[in-house]
């Protein structure tokens, strides 16, 4: 079991936001024996991000990201077998088919497809796509391909949740 960290939630820690760093230090000391994780696709985007994104800021916050994940930050990059990574695609694509991601966001639906395959308990994002997705229905799909629904959650709900 782990936590699976979206692309936007490791640029947010690279940028500094409080919101990202409480929820970070929250998992860490409420939930240290669970490994925080980085899935194949966003490690792809964060890559892509420091080489081609077209604002400089943007290129320098996933560089900072990309630098900080294992070494700082001690965040698990994942990696899939090719067995594995055929599982997300078809995951993914029955995401985006049956609406619960919608049809453009191919990147989400892998992200949570690979989240659900490292059988992480926890998605910790602020993407709209991904907090869109109704836990019921997404519990109902992964359990075609026997997977368990990771919980979508933002930082500021593990902020609340744990602090309440």
């Amino acid at each position: 079991m782990s936590v699976a960290a979206d692309t936007n939630f490791l640029l947010d820690l690279a940028e500094g936001d409080d919101d990202a760093w409480d929820a970070f230090e929250t998992l860490r000391t409420r939930t240290s024996h669970l490994p925080v994780t980085a899935p194949p696709t966003v490690l792809h985007e964060l890559a892509y991000l420091s080489e081609h994104e077209p604002s400089s800021r943007l290129r320098l916050v996933a560089r900072r990201a990309m630098r900080s994940l294992v070494r700082i930050w001690h965040i698990h990059p994942a990696q899939l077998s090719s067995v594995q990574h055929g599982i997300v695609v078809q995951v993914g694509d029955r995401l985006r088919r049956t609406g619960l991601v919608p049809q453009e966001e191919r990147n989400d639906s892998h992200i949570l497809a690979e989240s659900a395959l490292l059988n992480s308990m926890l998605l910790v994002t602020s993407d709209n796509a991904l907090r869109g997705v109704e836990f019921a229905r997404l519990t109902y799909e992964l359990r075609n391909f026997d997977l368990p629904a990771p919980v979508i959650v933002t930082p500021k709900e593990i902020i609340r949740k744990f602090f309440q």
